[in-house]
């Protein structure tokens, strides 16, 4: 019952974000997908949409624990990441160079 209920609960998020990133919502694990050619809009994006992610939680009389989001940049064997700063107050989401993801091992090139 309780996984029926936040299911509910969260449901309206996707459409808080328009169409600037591809939220995948699964249970209680939420990911947002961003893909952008140009990396200064691209770190606008993010900073964007993380914005209204926070508006969100903030009508939603939530709060979110900053100690959990991060960001994993996917990037070939050869291109080296390239820093993007997402900040929220004086709070930094950090970078991981692997995470699991629907019960699967991911690394950021993908191997």
């Amino acid at each position: 019952m309780i996984l029926r209920m936040c299911l509910l609960y969260i449901n309206d998020l996707p459409g808080s974000i328009n169409n600037l990133s591809k939220p995948t919502l699964f249970a209680d694990d939420t990911n947002i997908i961003f893909t952008h050619p140009n990396l200064t809009e691209f770190k606008e994006e993010i900073n964007k949409v993380f914005e209204k992610i926070v508006i969100w939680f903030q009508n939603n009389l939530l709060s979110l624990n900053l100690n959990k989001p991060y960001y994993m940049q996917f990037m070939s064997k050869t291109n080296y990441a390239v820093n993007v700063n997402i900040n929220y107050e004086t709070n930094r989401i950090s970078n991981v160079y692997y995470t699991k993801f629907l019960g699967l091992m991911l690394d950021s090139t993908l191997s």
